[in-house]
Parts: structure tokens; sequence; C-alpha cells
């Protein structure tokens, strides 16, 4: 038993210095170029300009803040939208290596893949979004979840946050309703109908999506204040770019979804070397992922929801109380060494598919070519 702990720790050792690699790989791929200047422009992005101004629509709700502090103050609204967003990233960013040390559910070096946050950073070069400010909301209900609060407050401050975060962006709701569902009514599913005020706020998001009149008057409103350059993404206010409009080839699709399926059986793994993965949690995972394929299905930002998917597993699981360990003794090399092969072959396209850029970008030639040329 001793001789086996102590080869699982020889293969960690062993592969680690392959983990800090590939993170210095892929932070100096996507911030080779960056400067001060660079990073605080990367701290702009046009959801947050959506505003009501126009009258309700989805992911108005910071944007109509920030409108109001700017209309108030006379300060600048794209250095109140920028501050914000630096300041929300940093406690995000806190939290996440808060989670990190904490963590005994899943190996340290899934964090360092490109199925969590080495995905994530891959991303961000196209701008911080929202996406962070949603998972910071989720950690809130989180702490909320583990506290010894009664049965109503922690239903009631549910709700209040689960309306915040969806009016700040209606993802929240799609992506943490079964992590929430898996938290707080898997045992008593009857009490679901505590979640109808937020469900009722997600809907009006859906319906109130805004179209190119409300596009017009947000960009006029923020005319006003002296904001002349807002542009906001493509999908946001004009047609929905499904899969079937990108032009993907019978071979891609099988490509995208194998590739869904890597990242699925890389979580596994990786979540069975430390925690016994009952009926319970497959089922969870399972409809995650079947949320994170149907995204993929209506939005063509992959690398988005895969990370979405992955992370919310992993910290709903880390959250529950009742999960079960393994004993160190229990803990195979076998499952080691298959969750290590997995990572260093699974890689995630941001939009569309290409094998060619698939293998192109696998961890394993990444790390391969960077050797080969020092």
């Amino acid at each position: 038993m001793k001789n086996k702990i102590l080869k699982t720790k020889n293969i960690y050792y062993f592969f680690y210095p392959f983990v800090v690699l590939y993170t210095i790989i892929i932070f100096f791929k996507g911030f080779s170029n960056f400067n001060l200047n660079l990073i605080w422009n990367s701290l702009y992005h046009s959801d947050y300009y959506i505003n009501y101004q126009s009258g309700f629509i989805r992911r108005g709700l910071d944007g109509e803040i920030i409108y109001h502090i700017a209309e108030l103050t006379n300060f600048n609204p794209l250095i109140i939208q920028k501050t914000i967003n630096l300041i929300s990233f940093t406690i995000f960013i806190f939290l996440i290596f808060r989670i990190i040390i904490k963590n005994k559910v899943i190996p340290l070096f899934y964090y360092f893949s490109t199925g969590c946050l080495l995905l994530y950073l891959e991303y961000i070069q196209y701008g911080i979004r929202k996406d962070h400010l949603t998972i910071i909301y989720f950690l809130l209900i989180l702490e909320v979840y583990k506290s010894k609060k009664t049965e109503t407050f922690k239903h009631l401050f549910l709700n209040i946050i689960c309306i915040i975060a969806t009016l700040t962006h209606e993802i929240f709701y799609i992506v943490f309703i079964i992590p929430i569902f898996f938290l707080f009514f898997i045992d008593s599913y009857r009490k679901i109908y505590i979640l109808i005020p937020s469900f009722a706020i997600f809907s009006l998001t859906i319906i109130f999506k805004g179209n190119e009149l409300n596009e017009q008057l947000i960009i006029e409103s923020w005319e006003r204040l002296g904001v002349n350059n807002i542009k906001f993404n493509s999908g946001i206010f004009t047609n929905t770019i499904y899969i079937w409009k990108i032009g993907l080839t019978p071979k891609q699709y099988i490509g995208l979804f194998l590739m869904l399926l890597g990242n699925f059986v890389f979580l596994i793994v990786s979540l069975s070397i430390k925690i016994i993965i009952d009926k319970k949690n497959i089922l969870f995972i399972f409809f995650q992922y079947l949320i994170c394929f149907c995204l993929c299905m209506v939005a063509c930002d992959f690398s988005r929801w895969i990370f979405f998917t992955n992370i919310s597993i992993v910290l709903t699981l880390a959250a529950v109380q009742k999960i079960k360990y393994h004993s160190k003794s229990n803990r195979t090399s076998l499952k080691l060494l298959l969750s290590i092969f997995l990572y260093f072959i699974i890689n995630t396209q941001h939009i569309g598919w290409s094998y060619n850029v698939y293998i192109k970008n696998i961890p394993l030639k990444l790390m391969y070519n960077f050797l080969t040329q020092l």
C-alpha cells in the first residue's frame, strides 16, 4: 500500500514540471505583446453598455448602473466601466486561487489545463466580458449553501442573487440552474417552486432580448454622455449565430462532438482520482454537459461553454458536504496516467472547428515546439 502511494506521488512529481511549462506557454502565447495600455483596453467590453434607456432588455442591469453613476458624477463612463471590470476581475482571480488552495475534489493540474483555467486564459484575449461576474455570483450562492443560515434565508438569498446575476447576463441562469438544483433541491425537488421569482426574471430576459431599435436608442443614450464609439458584438441585437450558420462540414461536426466528449471524459477521470463518482454525480455532470452541447448549438463560443461547464461542475462538487473521497491508498495510478494522457491531448477552439488547428494547438505539440526552439 505504501509503495502504491509512493508510485502515485512519483507520477505527480514527474508530471507537474510539464504543467508549469504549459501554463507559461499559454500565458506568453496570449500576453507576450501586452503592455499596461493594452491590458487597460482589454477591460472594455460592449456588454457592459447595454442599459434600460430603451426599455427593459437582457443584460442591461450593469449598464444602467454605470449610466446613472456617470450621469450623476460627470465621470467618463468608459473609465467607470473599466474600473468596475478591473476590481471585479481582481476579486475573481483572488477567489479562484483561494479555491485552488483549498481544493480537495480534483488534482491541481486540472485547474491548469485547457479544460479549465488555461482555456479561460485563452479566450479572454477577446476581452474581459461578464463571465467572471457570473462565477462570483455563483460563489456567493455556494457560501450561503455551506452556511448554517436558516432554509428560509438561504432560499431568499438564492432568489435575490439569481435575479441580480440573470439581469447582468442571462447565461448565469442557463449555466448554473442545474448546479443550484443539485445543491439545494436534489433531495427536496418539490420545493423547486421557490425559484419561480428568479425563473420569471430569466424568462423576461429571453423575451426582451432587444432589436436594432433598442441598439440605436442605447447608443444615443451614451452619446448624450459623451461616449461616441460604442459598438455591440454581432448576435446581441441581431440574429443569433447558430452553429449551422457557420458552415461546418459533417467531419467538423464529428470533431466538435469528439472535443466535447474528450472534455467530458477528462473531467470524469480527473474527478474520480480523488472522489467517488456516484449515480447522482454522473447524472449531474451529464446534464451539465447536455446544457453545454445545447449552448454550442445556439452560440458558437465553444471554449466559453466548455469552461463554464467544467468550472461549474468542479465548484459544485467541491461545495457538496456529503461528497465521498477515496483514501490515498485507493487512488490508482492508472486513473492518474489516463488523466495525464488526456491533459496532453485536450484542446478547445473558441469559434468554429478545424482538425489542423486542433492538432497544431494540442498541449503536447505546443510543449514540443517550445522545447525544440530553445
